[in-house]
């Protein structure tokens, strides 16, 4: 059962999962061959508790929700079978690795879009999103009709050879190459067709060195590698959506009680409209160039100095356009009742574009001091720079429920241009500090401790309406606004009693329903800081024989320093700019006792 402050607001889950293996092993002289067979299932059942109210509530992101949002109910069984050999072999200064495996993959289950029916209310009709709400006038309303339980199967490949060659004591070499395939997914009773083909040509090479310098110059490691991700069954079974087993309606100020005018899925009109989702033919498996280079080396008294390097590019990231939105048009007015009657393809709504289309860089430099042991005392400390950028999707995005949403540019046209900015997970500055004291006075009672602190991940500032005079009416959220202090750019946002004075409502302005979009970019401020101290305090006690009690106490956030939530980004909401909530737990303390026989 699900937990919540409000009756109906979070969902029940229910998930279980299953792995078994078989392996089996030989070794003949240098050579040693492993094979295995294996099951991986996981079932997973979300679902609304029994005191859900029905239909999603979204009053602009002020009040929560009081039913779980889409794609809640949520109903999937995943099993894979997997077989693997794979074999090792050492030849005089070499290692040799080679192997493969080929696995099967079933998706069964229903997964829907808005299947209980969304009501958005925002600012609109000359009134506050609330008002709209209390007098029962939503912007839009949003179901999807129809039986989306799907069956897919694939099969997924890969062979690799490597080898490791210790060329004399100073030099050693690793290299080796991979290759990947995936089939296309079918549906098994031939419902839907997934257009894209078999992703046949994914070849992944790797190779790196180690190096020890003469005198004390110490030791030199560099790699890089290939590396390729999967198409997920949740992107590409979006096909379940769209007509004819399935409609999606978009319907601009509905009536409250009867937002489809009566209509069922039975009765629909052969032509009426909807919305899709378009998977691209030209889809492929996202993949990354790793690449990394590390310089490690003694000074005087034990002092060791650690310099290093890693970096990214990846490569055709998942990403949604939302196209086939309202545009200006002659003759009608720029408002909500419109939006339909403005799209530029009048035979559909809003079209939902899944393809290769983002792109993310990352790049960090670190430098780590490991101290000499001393009077029982050891201590290393650790120093990040880092930038990462994307262009509105990063490398975690699956293009389903929240993650589509992530890279929803304010325009159809200009997606790139818009999004473009820092990741959502970009944090330039990182110390790691930790820390060991045996404390032989105590007779043994060690003392552990780690200090962390680093900037807070970036974050939007939006209209939080689409409709006219807050946002540009394209029947599309994410609109951003026109920032007109611009000294506040990059400001960390991270202390209630002063948020509220950098994200001042005066220092900005809603765009005109004809302006398109906001002048203010993506991710340009940032949350509060993360500054964490964990510690613990424990001793082992020998018993006889073989037989010792560790008693160990533990403190997680040790100074109770909380890491505060982001603001209200919303410049519609009454609340704008202020922190309402924090991220972390307060201090925690735990006792641990263990013995071992």
């Amino acid at each position: 059962m699900a937990f919540q402050f409000v009756a109906g607001q979070n969902p029940d889950t229910n998930t279980r999962s299953h792995i078994s293996r078989a392996t089996w092993t030989h070794t003949r002289g240098p050579t040693a061959w492993t094979a295995t067979s294996g099951l991986d299932r996981v079932t997973t059942f979300i679902r609304p508790s029994a005191d859900s109210i029905g239909p999603t509530l979204n009053v602009s992101n002020f009040i929560a929700g009081l039913s779980p949002p889409p794609p809640i109910p949520l109903q999937r069984a995943q099993t894979r079978f997997r077989h693997a050999l794979a074999g090792a072999r050492t030849a005089g200064k070499h290692q040799l690795s080679w192997g493969g495996e080929v696995s099967r993959n079933q998706i069964n289950g229903k997964e829907q879009d808005v299947e209980r029916g969304l009501f958005q209310f925002s600012n609109d009709f000359g009134r506050d999103a609330v008002t709209n709400f209390r007098m029962g006038t939503p912007s839009a309303y949003t179901i999807a009709l129809g039986n989306t339980h799907r069956g897919f199967r694939n099969w997924f490949g890969q062979m690799f050879a490597g080898s490791q060659w210790r060329v004399n004591q100073r030099l050693q070499l690793d290299f080796g190459i991979r290759y990947e395939l995936a089939t296309r997914p079918v549906e098994v009773n031939g419902i839907d067709v997934v257009p894209f083909g078999c992703d046949c040509n994914n070849i992944a090479p790797r190779a790196g060195f180690a190096y020890r310098l003469p005198r004390k110059w110490g030791r030199f490691r560099t790699a890089y590698g290939t590396h390729f991700g999967e198409i997920f069954a949740t992107t590409y079974g979006q096909v379940r959506m769209n007509a004819p087993r399935n409609i999606r309606f978009s319907v601009p100020r509905p009536d409250l009680l009867d937002p489809l005018g009566g209509l069922t899925f039975e009765t629909l009109p052969k032509n009426i409209r909807g919305g899709s989702f378009d998977v691209s033919p030209d889809m492929t498996t996202p993949y990354s160039h790793h690449y990394n280079a590390s310089w490690e080396f003694d000074v005087a008294q034990g002092w060791n100095i650690q310099l290093g390097y890693v970096g990214s590019r990846s490569l055709k990231l998942f990403q949604m356009w939302f196209d086939n939105r309202a545009r200006p048009t002659p003759g009608l007015a720029q408002i909500t009742q419109t939006i339909n009657d403005r799209r530029a393809d009048a035979s559909k709504l809003e079209v939902f574009r899944l393809l290769n289309a983002s792109r993310g860089y990352y790049d960090a430099g670190r430098i780590t001091v490991l101290v000499p042991r001393k009077k029982g005392i050891t201590a290393d400390i650790s120093y990040w720079f880092s930038k990462a950028i994307d262009l509105g999707n990063d490398y975690t995005s699956t293009l389903a429920g929240v993650d589509a949403r992530q890279g929803r540019s304010q325009a159809e046209a200009g997606v790139h241009q818009d999004l473009k900015g820092r990741s959502a997970f970009d944090q330039p500055h990182a110390v790691l500090a930790r820390g060991a004291y045996e404390m032989k006075w105590l007779r043994g009672v060690q003392l552990t401790g780690v200090f962390l602190l680093k900037n807070g991940t970036p974050f939007n500032v939006e209209s939080g309406s689409d409709g006219p005079g807050f946002g540009n009416v394209d029947g599309q959220g994410g609109d951003r606004i026109h920032i007109l202090d611009t000294s506040i750019l990059g400001r960390t946002v991270g202390d209630p009693d002063t948020s509220t004075s950098i994200l001042a409502k005066p220092r900005f302005a809603f765009q005109t329903p004809l302006e398109g979009r906001g002048n203010i970019g993506r991710n340009v401020f940032r949350r509060g800081k993360i500054a964490n101290v964990n510690a613990s305090a424990g001793k082992t006690f020998k018993l006889r024989g073989d037989r010792q009690l560790e008693i160990r106490g533990e403190s997680i956030n040790l100074l109770n320093t909380p890491q505060f939530a982001e603001p209200i980004k919303e410049l519609t909401s009454p609340t704008f700019g202020r922190i309402v909530n924090t991220l972390n737990e307060g201090r925690t303390l735990k006792l641990q006792l263990r013995l071992q026989l």
